[in-house]
């Protein structure tokens, strides 16, 4: 032992150095990072600092090291398990600019989100005040249902912030009959997860009621409707709900007392009659041939009527353009 003692003087005389590591306060841009075995974590995001107390001398490294994003946070309902192997390659991966984290504490973090749960009830509400806020006067009286069951919403609890919003899923909803909405939460600014709602309103509308029978491709006047106010579902949605809307409409098929008009019930006046004579176009990729015909039925814009075209007298199928052009309707690159 006298002679072990002797040598460890000679080699601290000579200048020899400790084996002992250099107090990690005493490091440049190093901090100690002591890990939590269990936490519970707000937040779309992983951070160090959500798992473990960060200490340090230099407080902006002390900042850096809390904010270290090691990855997403685990979803609702499910937990994530991490080791102090796996946190250090993670640190490694993310550290930036020479900062150095040691790692104290637990072996292994388990990592459990925090979550706001929204219940049924809460998003059915949600979805009926979006409707009733988008009817404005015209929600008075109207009836909504829930088409298909409702469920519960459990969303991450957001570091600043949780909120919901109810956004269609049709660009332009009718808000009548079926309506596909959505519940989504907006977790710290972000859209995070979302659950379907269908409703079913009924509401009351001005509706045109057929008060006269109405010969096939005659006008329909004033006269013979009257304005009705209904319950409506959205089985009739291109229904017709105020008289200035005939503007000469005309009847495409027989209309008997008591039809709620709607605009498959009705054609716009003609503007090719019967035996008038055309222009007749036939467009086929960039080559355009024209010839004269006749009409053999009266037709309105857009429409696809009958006409006789050529000395051969042939029949094609044509889409009025206007009073005096009619455009051949081809498929497959063959005249109809």
């Amino acid at each position: 032992m006298k002679q072990l003692a002797i040598i460890s003087s000679l080699i601290l005389f000579l200048g020899g150095t400790s084996a002992a590591q250099p107090d990690w306060r005493e490091v440049k841009n190093t901090v100690r990072a002591t890990l939590n075995p269990r936490v519970e974590i707000r937040g779309l995001d992983l951070r160090l600092g959500d798992i473990a107390e960060i200490e340090g001398v230099d407080p902006t490294a002390v900042a850096r090291a809390r904010l270290l994003r090691l990855g997403g946070a685990p979803v609702p309902g499910r937990t994530r398990l991490l080791g102090r192997a796996s946190i250090t390659k993670l640190i490694e991966r993310r550290a930036k600019d020479g900062l150095t984290v040691r790692l104290a504490g637990a072996s292994s973090v388990q990592i459990t989100p925090a979550t706001i749960t929204l219940s049924a009830n809460e998003v059915g509400t949600l979805a009926r005040r979006w409707i009733f806020g988008a009817l404005g006067w015209r929600g008075d009286g109207a009836r909504i249902a829930v088409s298909s069951q409702l469920t519960a919403l459990d969303v991450p609890a957001g570091r600043w912030s949780t909120r919901f919003e109810v956004v269609p899923e049709q660009r332009s909803p009718r808000l009548v009959g079926l309506i596909k909405l959505r519940v989504r939460a907006i977790v710290d600014g972000h859209p995070s997860v979302s659950i379907p709602v269908n409703l079913v309103i009924r509401r009351h509308q001005d509706v045109l009621i057929v008060t006269r029978r109405v010969g096939r491709d005659r006008p329909v006047t004033q006269a013979q409707v009257r304005v009705e106010r209904r319950l409506a579902d959205g089985t009739s949605s291109d229904a017709l709900h105020a008289i200035g809307e005939l503007r000469g409409l005309r009847a495409r098929r027989m209309l008997a007392p008591g039809t709620v008009l709607t605009m498959r019930d009705l054609r716009a006046p003609p503007v090719v009659v019967k035996g008038d004579p055309v222009t007749v176009r036939i467009v086929s990729g960039g080559l355009a041939v024209t010839g004269q015909g006749f009409a053999l039925e009266n037709g309105a814009p857009g429409e696809v009527i009958p006409v006789r075209t050529g000395k051969r007298r042939r029949i094609a199928r044509a889409r009025v353009i206007d009073s005096e052009t009619v455009e051949v309707v081809l498929q497959g690159g063959k005249k109809q």
